[in-house]
């Protein structure tokens, strides 16, 4: 017999079964449900400086308020869009590790827009013009503001890929 159990408090799951089960595979089955598994041993991902972040092509629209592509993606670079809530416990996972790609490439910038709810501006437009289905949703424009793709989800490797392909063109 399997059984889980989750404590909310501690952030923590046990699983318990019959068979051996490899921690990819835990990996794999929460990210299909926009969690992510860490072990003992698993690095730590720090968030960046306050100061360092600063640094960066990182912006938010106002909380709830709508994004003008036009206006907000980022000229000459390749802009992730980051759709997003306070209340979306997988959003807060993903947020730092795209923060921590336009860390590491300085031809990439970040935007963040945040829904307050699916009734507000924000979520307004992300559901009527970007089809949102689920949050963390997140779209990819080239350096020319041409739309490349669209992840939704935590799958950082899918995104790093769309990310990727926009620079290559």
């Amino acid at each position: 017999m399997t059984s889980v159990s989750v404590d909310f408090e501690t952030k923590r799951a046990r699983v318990e079964a019959k068979r051996a089960i490899a921690n990819d595979e835990i990996r794999s089955s929460l990210m299909k449900l926009g969690f992510e598994a860490r072990f003992a041993g698993d690095p730590d991902q720090q968030p960046i400086p306050p100061a360092e972040r600063a640094r960066l092509d990182i912006r938010a629209t106002p909380t709830g308020a709508m994004i003008d592509l036009g206006r907000d993606l980022a000229a000459g670079k390749v802009t992730i869009v980051d759709f997003w809530a306070e209340w979306c416990g997988p959003c807060h996972l993903l947020t730092p590790k795209l923060e921590w790609m336009v860390h590491e490439n300085a031809r990439v910038a970040l935007r963040t827009v945040e829904l307050t709810d699916w009734k507000s501006p924000a979520g307004i437009q992300a559901t009527r013009q970007f089809r949102v289905p689920a949050l963390p949703y997140v779209r990819v424009y080239d350096a020319n503001q041409k739309y490349v793709g669209d992840v939704v989800g935590t799958d950082i490797d899918k995104i790093r890929k769309l990310v990727d392909a926009a620079q290559k063109r």
